[in-house]
């Protein structure tokens, strides 16, 4: 049961640090904006 213990902090710590990122860009009438987008995968919140 301990070891189950380890791994769970293990994944927990590892879901806490994986981010998904995006970079796109949006033409408009004076040129272009870039749009860049950071989303945490554990807590699904963009940052």
């Amino acid at each position: 049961m301990l070891h189950c213990g380890r791994f769970n902090a293990a994944q927990s710590l590892w879901n806490a640090i994986t981010w998904v990122t995006d970079i796109t860009y949006i033409r408009t009438h004076e040129g272009f904006l870039y749009l860049a987008v950071v989303l945490d995968l554990f807590s699904r919140q963009v940052g």
